[in-house]
């Protein structure tokens, strides 16, 4: 893509080396900025090219360009099916991009392996928990791809946690 360069588009009009459009001024005779068919050519294509990349080109269809805009940049298919697992209990969401957040709660001990929804495939970069009862305190420590490790001094602890990796 390029900025009109025709021989009377309006010099710097968005900035230093930026040229734009001009009305013209039928008072003086100065014309419009002349469109060549290098610049109308090189915004057909990168308009095309985004309609094309998520459906053929219709020539009656005015609405092609925002589909595509809208299937690019809202694809709920990155957030149902496999990428997603919901429950009243625990759960996870792939993001785009790879970013998995995962979460969940239950009743455990001192040592006790909670298993995360669903493994990581790179890395678990963390782990904070919450006790949903009362006021005890714990860690979640041995964190890896599949599950950590809790760390309280309470005999047991109701607790709920969020996990975050890739």
């Amino acid at each position: 893509m390029h900025r009109i360069d025709t021989t009377n588009a309006v010099a710097d009009l968005f900035g230093v080396g930026k040229p734009g459009f001009g009305p013209g001024n039928p008072s003086t005779n100065t014309p419009a900025t002349y469109l060549d068919e290098d610049w109308c050519n090189a915004i057909q294509e990168e308009l095309a090219t985004v309609v094309e990349a998520n459906a053929a080109l219709n020539k009656s269809n005015r609405g092609q360009l925002l589909a595509a805009l809208q299937a690019l940049f809202l694809r709920t298919s990155n957030f149902t099916g496999a990428n997603q697992s919901l429950s009243s209990a625990s759960g996870f969401q792939k993001l785009p991009g790879g970013l998995i957040v995962q979460w969940g709660s239950g009743v455990g001990s001192n040592g006790a392996v909670v298993t995360l929804p669903t493994a990581y495939p790179n890395a678990n970069r963390m782990v904070v928990g919450s006790d949903v009862a009362g006021f005890q305190v714990f860690g979640c420590t041995s964190r890896n791809l599949t599950q950590f490790t809790i760390q309280t001094p309470a005999t047991t602890i109701s607790y709920s946690y969020i996990s975050i990796g890739y």
